[in-house]
C-alpha cells in the first residue's frame, strides 16, 4: 500500500480590519524545487471546533503578548490574544490573532486575522513528489524508501550528495535519469576534475547487494576511465563477499577506491543532512508572554524535532 506525505503551507486565510471589511486570500501556489503545487482554496470560515481536513475536535491553546507601551502610562500599549487550534490525529492547525490597543484602562479592538494551513498530499512512490518533501518525510519514515521509485531514488541520492559533497558539482552521468547510464548513475565532479562514479540501488524484494552487482560496478567504472566510486543501497545492505571488494590486494593496486554505502549509513546522511526547520504552526504564533498549555506545546515540538535528532529551538516565551 502506497504512504501519501500532507504538506501544511501556511497562509493568511481571513483578516478582518478595523472596519470588519473581510477579504479571502484566493488559490495558493508555491514552488518546491522549481516544480509548483497547486494547493487549492481554504473554506473561508472553518468551524474552530472541528479540523477542517479529517472533523475531529480540536485542541485549544491560547497565548498572550504584550508589545510595549505607546505613551507614558505603563498600561498603555497593545496586547495580543491568540488562539491556538490543533488537531492530535493530523496534525492540522490554525491560529486566530486578535490584537488591542490599550489606552490606560480602556482596550480598544484593532482587528483579527486567522490563519491555517492549505493541505496537499504526495504520493511517497510518485516521481512528481518534490525531493525535498520527501527527504523531510523519510527523516521521520524511513521505511518507506521501498515504495520509492527508481527514478526518485537516484533524485534522492543526488539531492544529499550534493550536501555531502558541497564544493563539488552532482549530476546525472548521462545528463538525465531517463538514460542509459552504462552501470554508472551519477558523477561527482571536484574542484580539481576528479570523477567519483555513483551507482544506486533500490532493491525491493532482495536487500542484500550481491557480490556480482558490486563486481559489474566496479567494472563499469574501470570502461569509464574512473578509478573512484561509491555504491549506495538505500534499502539494503552488502553481502560478506561484497564487503571485501573494497578492500582487494589487486584493486587496491590498480588506484581502485571504493566506497559502499548500505540503508543505514545512507539514513545517517540523510538525516544528517536533512534540517527540518522549525513548524509552520511556531513560526506563526512568534512571541508570547503567557501560554496556557506550555506542556503540549513542548510535546509537539518533541514529535517534531525528536524523529530527526536535531535539538528543538527553545520556544519564544519572553522573560
Amino acid at each position: 500500500m502506497s504512504s501519501s506525505v500532507r504538506v501544511h503551507y501556511r497562509e493568511s486565510a481571513v483578516v478582518y480590519s478595523s472596519r470588519r471589511k473581510p477579504y479571502t486570500v484566493g488559490d495558493f501556489e508555491t514552488e518546491i524545487d522549481n516544480r509548483q503545487q497547486v494547493v487549492g482554496r481554504g473554506r473561508s470560515n472553518p468551524d474552530p471546533e472541528l479540523c477542517l481536513v479529517c472533523d475531529s475536535s480540536l485542541r485549544v491553546v491560547d497565548f498572550y503578548e504584550f508589545r510595549g507601551a505607546m505613551g507614558p502610562a505603563d498600561s498603555v500599549g497593545y496586547h495580543t490574544d491568540k488562539h491556538f487550534h490543533h488537531c492530535g490525529l493530523c496534525g492540522w492547525w490554525s491560529l486566530n490573532t486578535s490584537e488591542y490597543q490599550n489606552w490606560s484602562s480602556y482596550p480598544s479592538f484593532n482587528g483579527v486575522e486567522t490563519i491555517w494551513p492549505l493541505v496537499t498530499t504526495f504520493e511517497v512512490g510518485s516521481n512528481r513528489t518534490a525531493i525535498n518533501i520527501l527527504r523531510q518525510h523519510l527523516v521521520k519514515n524511513y521505511s518507506d524508501i521501498n515504495q520509492v521509485s527508481s527514478q526518485e531514488a537516484e533524485d534522492l541520492v543526488r539531492a544529499v550528495f550534493k550536501d555531502l559533497y558541497p564544493n563539488a558539482e552532482v549530476e546525472y552521468f548521462r545528463g538525465s535519469v531517463y538514460t542509459p547510464d552504462d552501470g554508472v548513475d551519477l558523477v561527482i565532479v571536484n574542484a580539481d576534475e576528479t570523477r567519483i562514479g555513483v551507482q544506486v540501488k533500490r532493491r525491493i524484494t532482495r536487500k542484500t547487494e550481491p557480490v556480482e552487482a558490486v563486481d559489474r560496478f566496479v567494472a563499469s567504472l574501470f570502461k569509464q576511465g574512473m578509478l573512484r566510486g561509491v555504491y549506495v543501497s538505500v534499502a539494503g545492505c552488502f553481502s560478506r563477499f561484497a564487503q571485501q571488494v573494497p578492500t582487494n590486494r589487486f584493486l587496491r593496486q590498480m588506484g581502485l577506491e571504493l566506497e559502499l554505502v548500505d540503508a543505514r549509513r545512507f539514513f545517517d546522511f540523510l538525516r544528517t543532512l536533512t534540517p527540518l526547520g522549525p513548524p509552520p504552526w511556531l513560526s506563526a504564533i512568534g512571541n508570547f508572554d503567557r501560554c496556557s498549555d506550555m506542556g503540549y506545546i513542548e510535546q509537539l515540538k518533541e514529535e517534531w524535532f525528536g524523529a530527526s535528532g536535531e535539538s528543538a529551538p527553545p520556544n519564544s516565551r519572553r522573560g
